[in-house]
This record gives structure tokens, sequence and C-alpha cells, in this order.
């Protein structure tokens, strides 16, 4: 092998190495909820999205899931509402989130048990 093939080889490995190392230090967390108790349920398109976020991010670039709660496990915790202890998407990257929104007086994220007017 010439010294030429042997430079792009070893430059080869070492860009495959940093990017493996530099992937592998990501985190994201998952919420999904898919049946509501008043506004329309989503089934089954929750666990679907949350199959496609976790074969691209884990699977394919090898990121690290922090946490993946769905439907009843779903709470205000897991959006970084605390300041101390479990602080649910602020332990992670990147957070992706599958649900309803609702604009009832400005935009707000609804939990499986959402209610108009009372989640303020």
């Amino acid at each position: 092998m010439n010294k030429r093939m042997s430079g792009v080889l070893v430059l080869f490995i070492c860009i495959n190495i940093l990017t493996i190392s530099t992937a592998s230090a990501y985190e994201y967390s998952v919420t999904t909820i898919d049946e509501y108790v008043i506004l329309g349920d989503l089934d089954p398109w929750g666990q679907n999205e949350y199959e496609r976020v976790e074969y691209w991010l884990h699977d394919v670039a090898g990121w690290t899931e922090e946490f993946h709660e769905s439907e009843y496990n779903v709470d205000e915790s897991d959006f970084g509402t605390s300041n101390s202890g479990y602080k649910g998407l602020d332990e992670a990257d990147f957070h992706f989130h599958f649900g309803h929104g609702v604009d009832d007086i400005g935009t707000e994220l609804a939990l499986r048990n959402w209610l108009p007017g009372i989640n303020i």
C-alpha cells in the first residue's frame, strides 16, 4: 500500500471514530400520547412516530435514549418543570413529543386528561 493510500485510510478511520464517539454523546427523550379523555385519539400514530425517531436517532445515529414516556405516564415533570431532582427533557439534547397541542388561552401541550380552561 502506498503512503498516500495509507494516509487516506488513517484519515477515514479517524473521521469514523470521531463521528461515532461524537454521536454517542448525544441523548434524546420522547413523550407520546395517543389516547385522550376528551380530545380525539391519535392511535396508532404516536407509537409509529416513536419507532421512526428511535430508528433514526438511536439505531442510525447512535444517540442514547434518556427516556420514553407514553399515555398515563406523561406528566408535566417530563417537560422540565422541576428545578431539582428529575428534570425530564432538560436531561436530553433533543426532545420529541407526539400528541395534541391546544390553543385554548395561549398554546399548550395537552396531557392525556387535559380539560379546557383549567390547565393555565
